[in-house]
């Protein structure tokens, strides 16, 4: 077709072929991600994230969420951060601690857990006028027992994993 200067479209090449019986379709095979049942009790397993985004829409500077959510429950627990780094993740890691106890495994996921939160928590600041860390901390406060009331699920066996703090462990300490 080339050759005779004649244009035709792909599209309407490919259905002349089909109607010939000469175009069969290829499909792409892509690595299949299997399914994997959640962990059984509360505590077993919990994720951590970082989400930097623009929680605010403009209204104050873009900041990290920096979440976490248990396997078993899906309860969630989150705070916000001005950076994504070692110190917001060692301050939120020891806020959940003293919150539920220390989990017995912590999964560091890099598949954005908590980009599906965006939307939900963003409208909800979005309608009180929320434009600082400060305000959304608090406001955290406030949303996450809701939220995790509506959404979290009863695990698959009874009992709760997380392990107290060792009273020998000061998570206060610094280590200038």
């Amino acid at each position: 077709m080339e050759i005779d200067k004649i244009k035709i479209s792909d599209e309407t090449l490919r259905l002349w072929l089909i109607e010939k019986g000469e175009w069969q379709k290829q499909r792409r095979h892509k690595n299949h991600r299997s399914w994997r049942q959640g962990k059984h009790y509360f505590g077993e397993m919990v994720q951590m994230d970082g989400s930097y985004h623009d929680w605010f829409e403009g209204r104050g500077e873009k900041c990290v969420l920096i979440g976490y959510i248990d396997d078993a429950t899906s309860i969630r627990f989150a705070r916000f951060y001005a950076y994504e780094g070692t110190m917001p993740a060692f301050d939120s890691l020891k806020r959940y601690i003293k919150r539920y106890g220390i989990s017995k495994s912590l999964y560091l996921d890099k598949h954005t857990t908590f980009k599906t939160y965006q939307d939900r928590l963003i409208k909800e600041m979005r309608l009180r006028g929320i434009s600082t860390i400060e305000e959304a901390n608090k406001f955290l406060k406030e949303f996450l027992p809701k939220h995790n009331k509506r959404f979290s699920v009863k695990p698959i066996k009874e009992g709760n994993l997380h392990r107290p703090l060792p009273k020998s462990l000061d998570l206060v300490r610094s280590y200038a």
